[in-house]
C-alpha cells in the first residue's frame, strides 16, 4: 500500500467516525 493510500484511508476513517458521532445513534 502506497503511503498517499494509507493516508486518506486514515483521513476518511476519521471523517466517518466524527460523522457518525456527530449524527449519532439517537
Amino acid at each position: 500500500m502506497k503511503e498517499g493510500q494509507k493516508l486518506y484511508y486514515n483521513l476518511h476513517g476519521l471523517l466517518t467516525s466524527v460523522q457518525l458521532r456527530r449524527v449519532g445513534p439517537t
